[in-house]
């Protein structure tokens, strides 16, 4: 049974995807298109990406890079990497450490993680929450791609509520 979902719609292709962890800890997705059918794929073997056990999923498209993406984390993933799978419109699945060339970002927790695209700047961005209790955006350099990176940006937010 799947145990974390994300679903999101790809115009490129006219398409519509769910994906999901299972309970071998692989990362599939469902993907129906305007045939109507439904097609199941296991991602993370068609990627040869890592296996996280009780991952969380963040998955969107990325309308300017021409690409779907799923990142995901895990509580229990002991280097606090957070992984991305993406497919470029026409290729196949991939995957990428996105933490391994950010040298100064703070490992993942693993309990809060989106992805968005930013219109505005033609950019994508990942947000989540680190092991030292801060919300981080992996933001991208300018005029490169999110995943070609190299840092992290904390951000302060005042949770207290005002009455």
């Amino acid at each position: 049974m799947p145990t974390n979902m994300v679903a999101y719609e790809w115009p490129f292709n006219g398409t519509s995807h769910i994906a999901y962890e299972t309970d071998d800890t692989h990362i599939h997705e469902m993907v129906i298109g305007q045939d109507r059918k439904w097609r199941d794929q296991d991602i993370t073997f068609i990627a040869d990406a890592p296996k996280l056990e009780e991952a969380i999923l963040a998955g969107f498209t990325w309308e300017e890079g021409h690409s779907q993406q799923i990142a995901y984390a895990s509580t229990l993933n002991e280097n606090g990497h957070i992984y991305e799978l993406f497919q470029p419109q026409g290729q196949p699945w991939r995957v990428e450490d996105i933490m391994k060339k950010r040298t100064d970002a703070v490992p993942a927790d693993g309990f809060a993680l989106i992805g968005y695209p930013w219109k505005a700047a033609g950019t994508r961005h990942l947000a989540y929450t680190g092991r030292d209790g801060h919300l981080h955006e992996l933001p991208p350099i300018p005029g490169k791609s999110a995943k070609q990176s190299t840092s992290s940006t904390r951000v302060e937010m005042d949770t207290s509520m005002n009455s």
